[in-house]
């Protein structure tokens, strides 16, 4: 598993506190008679445990609990959690695994997830539906399995999550390996009937493979501890028909302004209506009625009906109310439900109920009685006749709605209000996040309080749903109330199992006019029900029952992985499809269904449609065939949808969407990255040339030749153990005003070296080395691992070092002119023997001194010449920490020349020997780039080693230049290759798959992971040359060493490096050397060049093109210069994503994925030629000015085209008419040309374009030249005249983001790119055209030619801030005392972003706080928040610069 995996898992079961494991003994409680003989049948067949509520089904289960894994399901969330908590309590030492909704679950796409979370596991618990999900998706299989328990069973029906457990998963693999291939099954039930039909136990039974059973040997003990209750019936008096209803005052006014509701004054119609591209939905919604405030008013009444026939008019009145009151207070906060809601809708029903409530409720007292139902009365009667001080009581209701008010009036009223605490119980699955209705009341936050308080007694009567009747557990009751007769045998029986307490009572309400014959079919069911669990005769059914009168049998199964779709899943897998879709403004990005209903069959068929960012090929299907129901249909046309999508490749071997994977073989994600990894220690040539010398007796010889201007040139000859092949050529800054160059040739020559040979080499080297290293020499090694000599004949060397060794008195050379100097050094004939260079002779006229003294000056002690160092008049130094000496008169010293001798060696060779270190580090570098080239790079060659050298040195290596210009644009490169090559080789992938496929394959992670796996960390040159302490290296001292250790290096370095070689590559050789670098890093990348795959048959066969004339597009090639020779290509990059009508083409989102890399591109190739001089940093900030999407907005609504249309006009002269035609210049800007299908973005539009008039002057002249224009004082503040800044202009960031730009406005532009790109079949050169047109280049040459300053003031803020943090605080300033704080978080429009503040905090001290500017309203708030942010920054730079 590589890190990034591990990484997530550990985030994932770090995350959850539901991962159980203890070694302490098993403590199982005490298994009594009857829970053994269900135990032991369980081991001998699949069964379903029937007994009552409080018998102990689960102990059974817990005595099955030792196979290799098990998997408890059970349907609800509490009551996984609940029996989760007993396994934990009771089984300690078994490792046990929760799985719920918070786990996150549905985000674990990849089987090695599953497998690592799974690991070492015995018990699982989770929903049904959860285990259904990853089985389908092949996560999990069902020969991984040992047992798989189902807690009530009898959920295991129809289309529950249980039964496609059974029927899609075990049925099919039992019927196709046998059951060795199955888990055993243990079901656990009150009652296996969910309805009164006997025939459902077979169902239930052939659904689970299993045999329902209950004890029949130890019956007698299981009596002893359920205690069957006393069996009460309560009738209550219904209405007579024949009378009217008496309805309250306010449900009469709610139906009543229901009933007068217009539905053309819906606002969901009007806005629709309004919108262009949707207006012809608007009959089919009149017709329908289908809107949210319909939906919300239908709810509304028919809920309040039933609280009307249910608890009478006080019931219905306080229901109105409350639900009114707490719609108002949701809506006015903007929480739950409101957040799905329209401003408008929110106003529209809100007025509708305030004329509802306009009557105030009465407090609930003796009078009140009249006002309640027969029903309620009989309740209160029941509840008051019970005597006893320990009531335990639940009350089963039918909705929600009544649980409430019937809990507020047993609160409330005056029979109860003093003996009754009551709570409210009616689940909490609905509450996860989902929208609330204006109808609900209950509170989610409030259930699980309430059950605690029961328990704990501090409540003694709950009301509650059928949610109560199974699975959670509560305390015993000793009274249980049907508020309506149970619905079913399953009902019946679990109520009933709550009334667990001796001498309990169950009553259950029957209506005066019910003929059922009360429970007695249901008790006389249960007999027969008994008797056949008790039959040893019974054999379970063969396979699972079909319940389904139309069912579709059809599925899709992929055999590698397992995974499977059937149609009942297709349509909530294809709303996942389209959810993860790259998300747009004003895109609805659901499928949409179309249902058509044949008038002769009455069968209905189905069309569903994709979003238009799907591909054309799939973006439509329809059902196969035709359904008896409306929902059989679009299942039927979402299978079919969706296995286009997975035949066209748009779906991953688990049936996902391809970007949801972690790890997938076909899309990745991005990689996690630490900052710091262990890489190979920094690979040392020199110990290869100390092996290497050892063992041959042949050599390399290279001359080396100093050119200096003005003198004569010095050549030398090198002599290395191993070749090293590049030329070089590199200069030595001497001092302040000489800069040298050296030259070493391409190749070498292989000369023979015999013992006598290699001595005198070895001398002439220490000769020369001797001369200004002697002190850091040793006395008598002289197996130098470089040598250098003159270039002479082996067999002349012996004469040259005679002749040059050793010294002279300096008795006599005093007078010789400086220029004429024959010798070397000077140096004091005392032990230190310091060298000194000779000046001149200086005439003594002081008697103390000698008659001719020489004037000397010390040899500066600089060794690293390839930096500019140089020697100053005024001051001592050196960059790279190297020291030097002045060479002014100060320095300037005299000596006697008795007490110095001078050198024989002339002073041209002492001054090579002083080159020595640069030039052999120099030539270090290159051997490393050489290697680096054969062993990571497979062999390839530059013409210039140089530009390898500088990609592979690390800033930290103080080098005389680094990769960071070179990873600059690489980064471009690699960027623009892969983007190529995915839009060329995956010609149905929508933008989000590309995006995310690219970002996986540039991710500094995945290029960091490339360097360490092909070896390139080894050559990152990250070690620092000091000339200073430089000495050299000898044979002996290197031979027995290794270079195979290890070091620290930044993963950003690794990844830097990379890209820096393929920037290197590309300046060598183009695009096609840059994909031969890639490759050997990157083997995803394709060995085509993306040029080549844009001409390949195989793209240009995949593309709808046409040549048809657009007249209407012609203006946008003329403003473009470009004649498109697909017009195809341009009506797609000008497709909005909210046309779906035309289904022939897709929208602009593939285009402006490639467009986006091609602009890239094109800037960062034209920053780096035009920008030689410039550090890294503003080469990215230049880059960043120039492609941003304010900037690109601007480019939009900038660029236009002229163009001459006649214009008619008539005039009268008594009755004559005249026509008059006249030639208008009309001039359309580039924005004007999108083609769009809705009213939001016309809006949009035409926000921007008043929005922008006043800003495009400020604009032209702060980017295209006259920067005199006094900015406006709103819109740009004054910036500081401090330091370097005096006088520089500065990059008009804050005006740029006053135009609050749409995203399609920068989206269109770059999808024209993409598309020139793909016309021209992939000739930059054309775009680069493009970008002239525009106006882009222009821009940018001012930029450039100016000096204009594009630090964003952010970063400009940061730096006056140095070592302090900076902190951006958006505050909402209210009149209220708890007030808000954002921190980095994008808020929608909420009607009230003038209270927004931004403050910005140095080192946590306010330094200023900025309001939004009153012209912001109808900006987009992610637009209003960077404005914000841009102006305080700039203000707070006014502040620390006053």
């Amino acid at each position: 598993m590589d890190r990034s995996m591990e990484q997530a898992v550990d985030e994932i079961i770090g995350s959850s506190a539901s991962f159980h494991t203890n070694l302490a003994v098993e403590q199982l409680p005490r298994s009594r008679a009857y829970q053994i003989e269900m135990f032991d049948a369980s081991m001998k067949k699949n069964v379903i445990v029937t007994m009552d509520t409080g018998s102990g089904k689960t102990h059974i289960a817990l005595l099955r609990m030792r196979a290799e894994l098990i998997w408890f399901l059970a349907p609800t969330v509490a009551l996984c959690d609940q029996q989760h908590g007993e396994i934990v309590a009771w089984l300690p030492a078994v490792r046990t695994r929760l799985l719920l909704g918070p786990d996150k679950v549905d985000l674990w796409k990849e089987k090695r997830i599953w497998e690592a979370v799974l690991e070492g596991v015995q018990v699982v618990v989770s929903t049904h539906a959860i285990l259904a999900d990853a089985l389908g998706h092949g996560f999990i299989t069902m020969d991984r399995l040992a047992l798989l328990v189902f807690d009530e069973a009898h959920h295991c029906a129809r289309g529950h999550p249980a039964n496609s457990i059974m029927k899609n998963f075990y049925h099919p693999h039992r019927d196709e390996r046998g059951d060795q291939a199955v888990p055993d099954i243990l079901g656990l039930t009150a009652s296996p009937i969910l309805r009164s039909k006997p025939k459902e136990l077979q169902l239930i039974e052939a659904n689970l493979h299993s045999i329902s059973i209950t004890p029949s040997v130890h019956r007698a003990e299981l009596r002893t501890f359920v205690h069957p209750p006393s069996l009460k019936r309560v009738v209550y008096d219904v209405p007579s028909p024949k009378l009217p209803s008496k309805l309250s005052g306010m449900l009469r006014r709610l139906l009543s302004v229901r009933r007068s509701m217009d539905i053309h004054n819906d606002p969901y119609v009007l806005t629709t209506l309004s919108d262009e591209g949707r207006a012809w939905k608007v009959p089919k919604i009149v017709d329908s009625r289908k809107t949210y405030s319909e939906d919300q008013m239908k709810k509304f009444c028919s809920r309040a009906q039933r609280v009307q026939e249910e608890l009478g008019s006080w019931g219905a009145d306080f229901y109105i109310t409350t639900c009114v009151s707490r719609f108002g207070d949701l809506t006015r906060s903007k929480r739950e439900m409101a957040l799905d809601w329209d401003d408008d809708e929110y106003a529209y029903l809100l007025g509708l109920l305030d004329e509802v409530t306009r009557d105030t409720l009465d407090d609930t007292t003796d009078d009140c009685l009249p006002a309640i139902s027969p029903k309620v009365e009989e309740l209160l009667k029941v509840i008051t006749s019970e005597t006893r001080d320990d009531l335990v009581a639940i009350v089963f209701v039918e909705q929600r709605a009544t649980a409430y008010c019937l809990s507020e009036l047993l609160h409330a009223h005056p029979w109860t209000r003093d003996r009754i605490r009551s709570g409210t119980f009616v689940g909490m699955s609905n509450y996860s996040g989902g929208r609330k209705g204006l109808w609900e009341l209950s509170d989610a936050r409030g259930q699980s309080e309430t059950l605690e308080a029961f328990r704990k007694g501090e409540k003694n009567l709950i009301v509650t749903t059928s949610v109560l009747e199974e699975g959670i557990d509560i305390s015993a009751c000793n009274v249980v109330i049907c508020f309506s007769k149970p619905p079913t045998l399953k009902s019946f029986v679990q109520r009933r199992g709550r009334a667990r307490q001796k001498n309990a009572t169950y009553v259950i309400m029957f209506a005066s006019d019910d003929e059922s014959g009360g429970t007695e079919k249901w008790q006389q069911l249960e007999r027969e029900m008994i008797a056949m669990y008790r039959s040893q005769t019974r054999t379970v059914e063969e396979g699972p029952v079909c319940d389904d009168l139309e069912d579709d049998d059809r599925e899709l199964r992929v055999p590698s992985t397992g995974a499977l779709l059937r149609p009942e899943w297709a349509v909530s897998r294809l709303y996942h499809f389209c959810a993860v879709l790259p998300a747009q403004p004003y895109t609805d990005l659901r499928p949409a269904f179309q249902v058509d209903e044949d008038a002769l069959s009455h069968r209905f068929s189905a069309t569903v449609t994709l979003p238009n960012s799907v591909d054309a090929a799939v973006r439509q299907s329809v059902s196969h065939k035709a359904w008896l129901s409306e929902q059989k249909a679009r299942k039927d046309a979402a299978f079919q949808a969706y296995m286009a999508l997975y035949r066209a490749g748009l779906l991953n071997e688990h049936l996902l969407p391809l970007r949801s994977t972690y790890d997938d073989v076909t899309l990745g994600t991005v990689e996690k990255r630490p900052s710091l990894v262990a890489a190979s220690e920094q690979y040392n040539p020199w110990v290869e040339m100390a092996k290497s010398w050892a063992t041959s007796s042949t050599c390399r010889c290279k001359p080396i030749t100093i050119l200096r201007p003005g003198r004569t040139s010095v050549t030398l000859n090198l002599l290395l153990s191993l070749p090293i092949e590049s030329p070089l050529s590199f200069s030595l800054h001497v001092d302040k005003t000489s800069t040298f160059q050296a030259q070493v040739a391409r190749g070498s020559e292989t000369r023979d070296v015999g013992e006598e040979d290699l001595k005198m080499l070895r001398s002439a080297t220490d000769l020369l080395l001797r001369a200004v290293y002697r002190t850091r020499m040793s006395t008598d090694a002289r197996d130098f691992l470089a040598l250098f000599a003159p270039c002479l004949d082996f067999s002349s060397l012996e004469a040259w070092v005679q002749r040059y060794s050793g010294d002279l008195p300096a008795l006599g050379v005093e007078g010789i002119e400086k220029d004429a100097w024959p010798y070397g050094l000077l140096r004091t004939t005392d032990e230190r023997g310091t060298p000194f260079v000779y000046r001149g002779t200086f005439e003594g006229q002081d008697d103390t001194l000698d008659a001719k003294a020489l004037e000397l000056s010390p040899l500066p002690r600089r060794r690293n010449f390839l930096h500019y160092g140089f020697i100053t008049d005024e001051t001592d130094g050196a960059t790279n920490g190297e020291e030097s000496s002045s060479n002014s008169a100060s320095n300037v010293i005299t000596l006697s020349p008795a007490t110095c001798k001078v050198d024989r060696l002339p002073m041209e060779w002492t001054q090579f020997a002083l080159f020595i270190p640069s030039i052999l580090h120099r030539l270090e570098t290159a051997h490393v780039a050489e290697a680096m080239c054969k062993h990571v790079l497979g062999g390839m060659q530059f013409h210039d080693i140089g530009l390898v050298i500088t990609a592979i040195s690390a800033s930290s290596a103080s080098d005389v230049s680094n990769y960071q210009r070179l990873e600059f644009l690489g980064d471009s490169v690699l960027k623009m290759v892969v983007s190529g090559q995915l839009f060329s080789k995956h010609t149905s992938w929508h933008e989000g798959y590309l995006s995310a496929h690219r970002d996986a394959v540039v991710s500094n992670a995945r290029l960091a992971r490339a360097a360490v796996d092909t070896g390139l960390d080894r050559y990152i040159i990250t070690r620092q040359f000091t000339g200073q302490k430089w000495r050299p290296w000898y044979i002996s001292e290197l031979t027995g060493l290794c270079d195979d250790g290890k070091r620290t290096i930044s993963t950003k370095i690794l990844a830097d490096v990379v890209e820096a070689l393929i920037g290197a590559a590309f300046i060598d050789g183009g695009f096609e050397r840059a994909v031969r670098c890639m490759r050997r890093f990157l083997p995803e990348v394709d060995d085509q060049s993306h040029e080549a795959l844009l001409r390949a048959r195989a793209y240009r066969s995949s593309r709808p093109q046409t040549t048809s004339e657009a007249p209407h597009l012609s203006d946008l090639e003329r403003l473009l210069d470009h004649r498109f020779k697909d017009k195809s290509l341009l009506r797609e990059a000008l497709t909005h994503p909210s046309c779906d009508a035309d289904l022939s083409s897709v929208s602009y989102q593939r285009l402006e994925f490639l467009g986006d890399a091609v602009l890239d591109m094109i800037m960062v190739q034209h920053v780096f030629d035009q920008s030689a001089i410039q550090a890294h940093g503003h080469l990215h900030l230049l880059k960043t000015a120039m492609v941003n999407a304010n900037m690109l907005t601007y480019i939009a609504l900038s660029a236009s085209i002229e163009s001459t249309r006649t214009v008619v006009k008539m005039e009268t002269h008594g009755r004559t008419i005249r026509k008059h035609e006249m030639a208008e210049t009309v001039h359309t800007a580039l924005w004007k040309f999108l083609k769009h299908e809705t009213d939001q973005v016309t809006r949009a539009q035409k926000d921007m374009e008043t929005r922008s008039a006043p800003l495009k002057p400020e604009l032209e002249n702060a980017l295209l030249g006259n920067t005199d224009v006094q900015a406006d004082k709103e819109h740009e503040p004054a910036l500081p005249q401090t330091g370097a800044k005096q006088g520089a202009r500065y990059y008009p960031w804050h005006t740029l983001s006053l135009l609050g730009g749409e995203k399609f406005f920068s989206d269109m532009v770059e999808s024209l790119f993409g598309a020139v790109y793909v016309d021209s079949q992939g000739d930059l050169s054309v775009c680069v055209h493009v970008a002239e047109k525009l106006g882009l280049l222009a821009i940018l040459r001012r930029l450039l030619r100016d000096k204009v300053d594009v630090t964003h003031p952010k970063n400009r803020l940061g730096v006056l801030a140095g070592d302090r943090s900076v902190e951006y605080v958006f505050v909402r300033e209210s009149p209220r005392s708890d007030q808000e704080v954002l921190r980095d978080r994008d808020d929608g429009d909420d009607g009230e972003r003038q209270e927004w503040r931004c403050v910005v905090k140095i080192a946590g001290d306010e330094i200023v706080r900025v309001s939004a500017l009153s012209s912001s309203y109808g900006i987009p708030a992610t637009a209003v928040k960077e404005e914000m942010v841009i102006r305080a920054a700039e203000a707070a730079i006014v502040a620390l610069s006053a």
